[in-house]
């Protein structure tokens, strides 16, 4: 695909950050015809979605699965050549909770009466009201879920619950035991941070949006390094950009090293944080929606092992909030390559605690927090990583979500020149929102240059009820309510 090179190419562009958001907006952009700058302050790109490999075993850095609905997702790995990556083996995967100390796990997938079966034993890890609040809520999300206007992009139903975290409405509504053992636990090992943080509206958008859980054999990493790929010649690493450079409403260019670059178009793909920091001349509305954007912060410990864990096997388990404890939740790979994988999340109110510990100290903690729930888990593990995030995942929080809208509906262009691509401006936390970003901001500059916009070129999608949902070779908070809602379900219907 030939790109013009600089002497041709009128319109100056620069991308700043070369995670998925940054790499999807460079696609793009070279899809019509395009090439821009792209600056990454580290020495590798994905960011928050991007895999590690160490003698034969895959550590995931950031995101570790997708969802089959996703757009912009499926399309690339359709045009990226990589669609026999996504695996949907729901029926391998095992899943449950930690309630007083001990793992409850049941597996997903299978013949009915096999499921049933299984919810017998699995159904004592939940007070008997926790399961009362949750028919109770199923009804009532339903009824939200109906007055969303997706065709529309009209989402107001939520407005009154955009404002209110999921704990504070659990409590005032009557769901407390929902929210400690179902609520608190999935959104805690998906956003990597606890219900007093996330608003109540997120949790039913989580639930409206999703058709299932998807992995990829090389993990969501794949995507960046093959978006990487098309645009390795763009990418400048190891050059970090001090400044957007704003002068009258419009944009200069970008501060590398001390020396203003000029450019027509500057791409800002980055977390909101980042962006703040970056961008001293965002206009006031923006500043303040920004502002309302926060993140997670999470210690998240992989560790390789010779053999898998024979009480948790493929699957993932998640921790009441009550547990108290240092860990959100467990989960294990294995691919039959002899590589297993198992992963230890660290919750949210523990980061500022660990954080001041030494590493060796940090570590033994971990192992010993694993071991309670899973005792033959090895005191020494083969392999260890560990991936601290102070930027982990957009939180969705109290505020959040008028606050974005507003920014998308009516300041997105307060600066001429200047592309907002974070991912916080998605309906939920997800790699799709930060790729959505990127190539939307990209397409807005196609067409400004008179250019015809690049259609995604996506196959049709895999169906969930036919396919089945996920292969969870990492935690998906997702799985969490899916087991829990299976378990309300049939135990609903066993009381009629």
């Amino acid at each position: 695909m030939a790109i013009p090179n600089s002497a041709s190419q009128q319109c100056r562009i620069a991308i700043v950050g070369a995670g998925i958001s940054g790499l999807s907006a460079a696609y793009t952009l070279k899809k019509a015809g395009l090439s821009a700058d792209v600056y990454e302050a580290t020495d590798h790109v994905g960011g928050r979605c991007r895999n590690d490999w160490e003698d034969g075993y895959k550590f995931f850095v950031g995101a570790g699965s997708t969802e089959p609905q996703w757009e912009t997702t499926f399309s690339y790995l359709h045009e990226l050549g990589i669609e026999d990556q996504v695996e949907q083996q729901a029926g391998e995967a095992s899943m449950g909770f930690v309630t007083n100390g001990k793992p409850h796990l049941m597996r997903l997938g299978g013949p009915v009466p096999q499921m049933l079966g299984q919810l017998i034993n699995f159904l004592p890890a939940f007070p008997a009201g926790t399961y009362a609040q949750g028919i109770k809520f199923l009804a009532l999300m339903g009824k939200y879920i109906k007055a969303l206007d997706f065709e529309k992009g009209d989402f107001t139903a939520l407005d009154e619950l955009s404002d209110i975290s999921i704990y504070d409405w659990c409590q005032q509504n009557g769901y407390p035991d929902l929210c400690t053992y179902v609520l608190d636990p999935l959104v805690s090992n998906m956003v990597c941070d606890n219900s007093h943080h996330i608003s109540m509206g997120h949790v039913i958008m989580l639930f409206s949006l999703m058709t299932g859980m998807c992995t990829l054999k090389d993990g969501m990493g794949v995507i960046s390094e093959k978006l990487y790929e098309q645009v390795a010649d763009q990418v400048k690493l190891r050059t970090p950009v001090e400044e957007v450079v704003i002068e009258g409403s419009k944009v200069r260019g970008v501060r590398v090293a001390g020396k203003l670059v000029e450019y027509d178009e500057v791409i800002v793909a980055l977390d909101a944080i980042t962006t703040r920091k970056l961008v001293p001349g965002l206009s006031d509305a923006q500043r303040t929606a920004l502002e309302n954007c926060n993140y997670s912060k999470v210690f998240y410990y992989q560790f390789g092992l010779k053999e898998a864990n024979p009480t948790l096997g493929h699957g993932a388990v998640f921790y009441a909030a009550n547990e108290g404890g240092y860990l959100a939740g467990l989960s294990q790979s294995d691919d039959g390559t002899g590589h297993p994988m198992l992963m230890s999340q660290t919750r949210a109110e523990k980061f500022e605690e660990l954080a001041a510990m030494d590493s060796d100290e940090r570590l033994k903690l971990i192992i010993a927090e694993t071991r309670k729930v899973l005792p033959d888990f090895p005191e020494n593990p083969p392999k260890v990583h560990v991936y601290r995030w102070n930027i982990s995942v957009n939180l969705e929080g109290p505020g959040q979500f008028k606050a974005v809208n507003d920014l998308k509906a009516n300041h997105l262009n307060d600066i001429e020149g200047l592309r907002l691509a974070g991912d916080y401006q998605f309906l939920i936390a997800s790699t799709e929102g930060s790729m959505d970003a990127g190539r939307r901001r990209a397409e807005e500059i196609i067409a400004a240059q008179g250019l015809p916009v690049p259609q995604l070129q996506r196959p049709k999608a895999p169906d969930p009820k036919r396919e089945g949902s996920s292969g969870m070779k990492v935690a998906a908070g997702f799985a969490a309510g899916a087991v829990a809602g299976a378990a309300i379900t049939a135990f609903a219907k066993r009381r009629r």
